[in-house]
């Protein structure tokens, strides 16, 4: 097991030049990853290469108790597929690395100790695992889990890489994030313009509706419903948007057997109510187990939602509905700006639909009042402000044929029935008097002689001031609705009287199937009463596989008059969710004008029926489709059937298995055991089950079975009536069984030789670097002293000596005294290099100002003896170590000093920006420049482009430059042109992500 991530890297540890080097590629690839999803691809492809694992995975950690698996990769058979559900349980090494937030190595033997029941799912290779968070502003992102063949792949400095390439990764996923979000805000000002375009295009109400769901399905949601308040305030669903119409119909199924509940917080009906807002970023189980009918939970859990908002709808101060959107997969969670989208989006449907419903109202009065004009102009008549009728009344005169002299004042009244005149003059008096609305019945004498009825209404007409201006009626002829009301009691009294007390289910249907009556017997089987079914459709309690839809639907066909009457088998939801199966006849009842008037259908209950064909084709298809061995005999051992499979198992067809003896699918050898143990135990205890062997009819052969024989009895009297036997082909178990013992035995072999194998590697590895150890102390210290003693006594000679030796001597002597010097620089340098390697100077906050400062002093005889002009710019607080990064520095100002042009003033610019979470520094000279063939060399060891007596160095200036680059996290390379200049570019992380562009 790992300790806390902090202590896990040592402090000794040394990143080797091809651990640099992976993780440089990983950042690279990294940093051409924009996208979170690009990210997670990226982690774990480049996990994979770079550390050695054979397979590995990528969590998701949504919140606290949600995780998902996106990735998996490298394994034989994939553990997961892509946004699988992951169980938060510490048993998992990754669920307690996410929790503890720190990093979990485990070797094999580690891992059944702390681990014991995650190790039954490792794959069979798995010697070692890491289980590692990544970690940004404090909070797990995800985690990463690598599979290893060894044991020795989480070695403390494998450990300490892998633990470099999470954070390499944590940051690339951070990065990722900000720029989905940036990307998600961007869309959200699109769908907010494109969703406010739309919706000013319509004023038709269900259309502005069907526009609102269609948009956000289209850039937010996969669902998407609008509820609005009924004349009770219950929500209703008035429109509803998902890809799949069966879910749609489900959904509207769920809502019609549940009604939404305001009293259950979060529900539609509670936010109606209460106005309040909800986000839901995961549906959590627990709101699931709160339903309270098995069904309710099934329905809700096959939609299949994950992440669920609802916002009431406010406009003008009223609540006019409710917007709800929910996402089905983890890859769409919401958050707090998806609420404040769906808020927006809800103001914007809000103000819509109420402009919708405005219009259609006004058209609606509009239409109303044109149409009253059209079916009352003839039938209007008018009266003066006490009641008198005055004027030419062309309606009355043309209903009662009754001239102007005869109608005139009360004249009226002698064209209605003598039975209702008195009345009806007597309620025309009180409404006069009264100023209120009059309304009655009366029979009236018509221009054809007869008499007819008529509903009558007059209303007063007022000034301005109150008073009555005159008096406006209709006469309504209601003779032929009388009748027809009278004709319709008589009929439904007859089907009462038929129906009511028939064995068989009976019930009335409307133009939409809506039930408008149903018999005992039918409530029976639906499980609804009388009034609840009024309320539904017989499609809404129709099972939703055998619900169909359009013009090919029996039901439309018959109402369309295409076919008077049709019979179907079909199945029933009842009440409380049981399923019930009934033969349906519908046929039609028609107006005398051919025209659909109701539906009678008749059901009757056959469920048992249908479960005895169920259980019987269900148990005919487990036999015929079974691998296993399955034949029924009688009791005197006569085979009677035998499936396919075991036609196949002992090369028999099936058609040549009637009239076989059970004793002939066994081997000569074995029918003693047969007839002398199998047989009598299964007669006398009901069964015998073991590991026995059948013959193959065709070569003869042993066939490995278990066996297993049984009596077959009478359900009613326990009889016996049949020997049934059921086996199962073992020889692959057999053969897998051998194969894995020998596999054993070559296995421990193997390790033994290839323990032995790492036991000398590790001691090569331990000579080698004692041999390494010792090389730098000679550099350091033998290699040294004769160098300072030829140095010395050089310098001796020319003090004492100089005046006696020629010209010659001399120039001798300054040979060996710069061949010292350059020796002593060349070793000097490679102290550095091979330090830079070994020892690590611990990182701190650096001040690249200081730093800067520190080289130029280092280098100001050079600098004022070359005329050298500085310029410098801000430069950032780093992480790094001090001296090493003054080195960098200094090396690349003494090249820029030392490369100069003939005759021209060095001039040399220093400068750093913020580029995606690293400082990225120029170091830019007007010197000689170096040849495009030979750019890319200067970086490598003893490297001189110029010859010694010119230009002196060592040839490992630029090599040291790109070792300290490299160990802090960077990389270097160069810009230049001969006769020019040169700008070398080196990156160094950042002490914090640097924010904007942070260009100094």
């Amino acid at each position: 097991m790992s300790p806390p991530a902090e202590e896990a890297v040592p402090g000794t540890f040394a990143l080797t030049g091809a651990q640099a080097q992976q993780l440089l590629t990983v950042a690279r690839a990294l940093f051409r990853a924009v996208s979170r999803t690009d990210v997670k691809r990226v982690i774990l492809d480049e996990a994979l290469r770079v550390t050695g694992a054979y397979g590995g995975t990528l969590i998701n950690v949504l919140d606290d108790q949600t995780l998902y698996l996106v990735r998996a990769s490298g394994y034989d058979q994939p553990l997961e597929d892509t946004w699988q559900h992951f169980p938060m349980d510490p048993a998992y090494p990754v669920v307690q690395a996410i929790q503890e937030r720190r990093a979990v190595f485990a070797s094999l033997p580690e891992l059944r100790g702390r681990f014991p029941t995650f190790v039954p799912l490792l794959q069979p290779q798995t010697r070692a695992v890491a289980a590692i968070p990544l970690m940004a502003r404090g909070q797990v992102l995800s985690a990463l889990t690598l599979s290893f063949r060894e044991e020795q792949a989480l070695t403390p400095e494998r450990q300490a890489f892998l633990l470099l390439l999470v954070d390499l990764c944590a940051e690339a996923l951070e990065r990722g994030r900000l720029h989905d979000a940036q990307q998600r805000a961007r869309e959200r000002a699109t769908v907010l313009s494109e969703v406010s375009r739309v919706l000013a295009a319509s004023l038709d109400v269900q259309e502005t509706l069907e526009r609102i769901t269609t948009q956000v399905i289209a850039h937010l949601a996969d669902w998407c419903a609008v509820y609005q308040a009924d004349e009770a305030g219950r929500p209703q669903l008035a429109a509803v948007a998902h890809q799949d119409p069966a879910r749609v119909a489900r959904l509207r199924g769920l809502l019609a057997r549940f009604p939404s509940d305001p009293a259950s917080p979060g529900s539609a009906a509670w936010v109606l109510a209460t106005g309040q807002d909800v986000l839901l970023s995961v549906i959590p189980p627990t709101l699931l187990d709160s339903l309270p009918t098995p069904e309710q939970r099934q329905g809700v859990a096959d939609l299949g939602l994950h992440s669920l908002i609802q916002v009431p709808m406010n406009v003008r101060g009223r609540r006019v509905g409710v917007l709800g959107v929910a996402s089905s997969h983890p890859s769409r969670t919401y958050g707090p700006d998806d609420l404040e989208l769906v808020r927006e989006l809800a103001g914007r449907a809000a103000l819509a639909l109420d402009n919708a419903e405005l219009y259609e109202a006004a058209q609606f009065s509009a239409q109303r009042y044109r149409s009253l004009v059209d079916a009352t102009r003839q039938t209007v008549w008018t009266n003066s402000a006490n009641g008198q009728m005055l004027g030419e009344q062309p309606g009355w005169a043309k209903l009662t044929g009754q001239p102007r002299e005869v109608y005139e004042g009360a004249g009226w009244a002698e064209a209605l029935h003598p039975e209702d005149r008195a009345p009806t003059l007597a309620a025309w008096r009180r409404a006069v008097d009264a100023q209120a609305i009059y309304e009655v019945r009366q029979r009236v004498r018509v221009v054809s002689g007869e008499y007819r009825h008529f509903h009558v209404k007059a209303e007063p007409v007022k000034n301005a001031d109150g008073t009555i201006r005159e008096w406006v009626g209709v006469h309504t002829d209601i003779t032929d609705q009388l009748a027809a009301e009278q004709e319709l009691r008589d009929r439904e009294a007859r089907y009462r009287a038929l129906v009511e007390h028939a064995a068989v289910g009976v019930g009335r249907t409307d133009h939409q199937g809506r039930w408008l009556d149903v018999n005992h017997a039918a409530e029976t089987l639906l499980g609804y009463t009388r009034a609840e079914l009024l309320h539904l459709t017989s499609q809404d309690v129709t099972h939703p596989e055998d619900r169909r839809e359009g013009d090919t639907h029996p039901y439309h066909q018959l109402v369309a008059g295409l076919r008077e009457a049709f019979t179907l088998e079909k199945r029933y939801v009842r009440k409380d969710g049981e399923v019930v199966w009934a033969v349906t006849t519908v046929s039609a009842v028609r107006s005398p004008g051919g025209e659909f008037e109701y539906a009678v259908a008749v059901l009757n209950d056959i469920t048992a029926r249908k479960q005895a064909e169920e259980q019987a084709r269900q148990l005919a298809r487990v036999i015929e489709e079974t691998g296993d061995f399955v034949a029924m005999a009688s009791l005197e051992g006569e085979v009677q059937y035998l499936n396919p499979a075991g036609g196949a198992l002992v090369g028999l067809p099936q058609d040549d298995a009637p009239g076989l003896r059970v004793a002939d699918c066994f081997l000569p050898g074995d029918l003693p055991f047969v007839q002398e143990v199998i047989l009598p135990t299964t007669r006398a205890q009901g069964r015998w089950t073991g590991d026995f062997r059948l013959r193959h009819f065709g070569t003869g052969e042993a066939i490995d079975v278990n066996y297993n024989q049984f009596v077959v009895t009478d359900p009613a009297s326990g009889a016996p009536m049949a020997l049934a036997t059921v086996s199962r082909d073992i020889r692959e178990r057999k053969r897998i069984e051998a194969e894995v013992r020998a596999l054993n035995v070559a296995l421990e072999e193997r390790v033994a030789e290839r323990t032995a194998e790492l036991q000398q590697a590790n001691r090569e590895l331990a000579r080698s670097n004692t041999e390494l150890e010792r090389f730098a102390f000679v550099a350091s210290h033998d290699l040294q002293e004769p160098l300072r003693s030829i140095a010395s006594f050089s310098e001796l000679l020319d003090r004492r000596y100089g005046g006696r030796l020629d010209d010659q001597g001399r120039q001798y002597l300054g040979i060996v005294t710069r061949g010292a010097q350059r020796m002593k620089s060349l070793i000097d340098d490679l102290l550095v290099f091979s330090r830079l390697n070994a020892v690590h100077e611990p990182f701190t906050q650096v001040d690249m100002n200081a730093v800067l400062r520190e080289a130029l002093a280092r280098l100001h005889a050079a600098t004022e003896a070359a005329g050298a002009q500085i310029k410098v710019g801000p430069l950032p607080v780093v992480s790094g170590a001090p001296e090493e990064l003054t080195r960098l520095v200094q090396n690349l100002l003494g090249n820029a000093l030392k490369f100069r042009r003939d005759g021209v003033p060095p001039e040399v610019c220093v400068l750093a920006q913020a580029e995606a979470g690293l400082w990225h520094f120029t170091v830019a000279d007007n010197g000689i420049g170096i040849e495009p063939q030979y750019q890319h060399k200067v970086f490598e060891m003893f490297q001189r482009l110029h010859i010694r007596d010119r230009y002196e160095g060592t040839g490992l200036g630029l090599a040291i430059v790109r070792k300290i680059a490299e160990r802090h996290g960077g990389a270097v390379w160069l810009d230049s042109e001969p006769g020019r200049g040169t700008t070398v570019h080196f990156t160094l992380q950042a002490d914090h992500p640097p924010e904007g562009k942070g260009s100094a």
